[in-house]
């Protein structure tokens, strides 16, 4: 029977999971041959798992001896010295690795990471840019750079790193919990709680937040006790017959709720619903409403168009192949309005952040003129309470639908959507915002019609 050798030892190292056997079967493998740079690596890899960390250096340092060249053996080294609290010679490893290649992330996060831990916080997020620049796509890098920059006290920099997180890997806790406590740095105790309270279902473990959680609880502006709130939210993203938004219409709905709920709302969330799902949603919304509601709130991400003077929702099963079929197909803007102004509620509010681009590509031209983009101007609005018609930009103009986790129009309102401020405060903050971030390319409009003088403070 033929001896095992050492490249069949190596791959029964590579396909256990089991860290004991790896090691056992790289250790045999090294034994048939001395000088498997690969094979030291691999074992030392193992062995810091298992934290055995100046075993994985001694293994680290004869694969770079055997091959000095050894990148990921450098990468390594450097890790186990830095879990050894050595963040200087950590350091010197990584700088060793990006001399090997300059293009290489995982060098520059992880020296970045050793920088963070010395307190030189400045050059850290240095090396932070440079990981992301490299690869935008590195959740790590932006939970670390946020890291960073919250000990600069930069808290509102860092949310927004979370936040890509968080659209990156939306069940990683730990970006939640972080951004739970930058929200806390900020005095935003009651969304802090929301963002606790998300971390929480995906990991009850963790235990290094508590602190901030109960400064959350102390701080925290309660559900207002005049009356009840209640949020209708639709996010529509993945359309059967027209344009995808890229999932942003979601992560606006889920955001917009989330928030919602930390203000005391009770919220109705659906997303990527169909022409049932939201005659639906609005029917049992419209009959929850009673005039015991302080507020009554219709949230709307997703496509929306104009068509002979009325404005439309779509939902995700809509197939408009010609104008007249959105009266059958679509959600009319105008109808949604009645049922608000007339529910009774003491203040109505509708937020459309639509009109991304033109879903319906195949019309004719004729029917897509330039100067039918978007929603038309809508006057009607007086009912029993005070009225408020958001929405993310005006006629003949198309909202942009961001290249982060939100549309641009959500994300500025997610910014200044809080507790203690009043309703109008935050419509003028966020389009003022829009308009700066999109060089007045986006111009976002709210009508009002009062009907008391009380104002709407959330």
């Amino acid at each position: 029977m033929a001896q095992t050798t050492a490249k069949e030892w190596f791959d029964k190292g590579m396909a256990t999971n089991d860290h004991h056997e790896e090691i056992e079967y790289f250790s045999k493998a090294i034994q048939l041959n001395p000088q498997y740079a690969a094979a030291y690596y691999n074992r030392g890899l193992s062995k810091r798992k298992l934290n055995r960390h100046q075993e994985a250096i001694t293994d680290c340092d004869e694969a770079i001896r055997l091959d000095p060249k050894y990148l990921n053996a450098y990468i390594v080294r450097g890790n186990s010295k830095q879990d050894l609290g050595r963040h200087q010679e950590a350091i010197a490893d990584y700088d060793e690795a990006i001399r090997l290649d300059p293009t290489y992330a995982r060098a520059y996060y992880n020296r970045g990471w050793a920088k963070d831990e010395l307190g030189q916080y400045q050059q850290a997020i240095y090396d932070f840019d440079v990981a992301i620049r490299l690869d935008p796509k590195y959740g790590n890098a932006y939970i670390n750079r946020a890291i960073s920059k919250r000990k600069l006290g930069r808290h509102q920099e860092a949310i927004v790193d979370l936040d890509e997180a968080i659209r990156l890997d939306p069940k990683d806790a730990i970006s939640y919990f972080i951004k739970g406590r930058s929200l806390v740095n900020l005095n935003r105790c009651t969304e802090a709680l929301e963002l606790f309270r998300q971390g929480e279902a995906l990991d009850p473990n963790q235990t290094f937040y508590l602190d901030d959680k109960k400064k959350a609880q102390t701080c925290a502006t309660p559900a207002p006790a005049s009356g009840k709130r209640l949020a209708l939210v639709i996010g529509n993203s993945t359309y059967q017959y027209g344009s995808s938004l890229q999932g942003r219409p979601l992560n606006d709905a889920q955001d917009m709720a989330a928030r919602l709920r930390s203000l005391g709302f009770q919220v109705l969330l659906h997303t990527d619903a169909n022409q049932q799902a939201m005659r639906q949603a609005l029917l049992s919304f419209s009959q929850q409403i009673d005039r015991r509601t302080e507020v009554a709130m219709v949230f709307y991400a997703g496509h929306g168009i104009e068509v002979g003077g009325q404005n439309y929702l779509i939902p995700t099963d809509a197939r408009l192949t010609r104008p007249s079929d959105a009266n059958l197909e679509a959600i009319n803007v105008q109808m949604l309005l009645n049922e608000l102004k007339t529910s009774g509620a003491t203040f109505c509010v509708a937020v459309l952040d639509a009109c991304r681009n033109d879903p319906f590509r195949y019309w004719p031209a004729t029917v897509r003129a330039d100067d039918d983009r978007g929603f038309k101007v809508i006057s009607d609005l007086a009912g029993e309470g005070n009225m408020y018609l958001a929405m993310a930009t005006g006629w003949k103009n198309v909202a942009q639908n961001g290249t982060g986790r939100n549309g641009v129009y959500t994300e500025s309102l997610l910014n200044y959507l809080r507790a203690g401020q009043t309703i109008e405060s935050v419509f003028q903050d966020a389009a003022v915002e829009v308009k700066e971030r999109t060089q007045q390319r986006q111009n976002p409009q709210l009508i009002t019609e009062y009907a008391t003088r009380r104002r709407l403070t959330l």
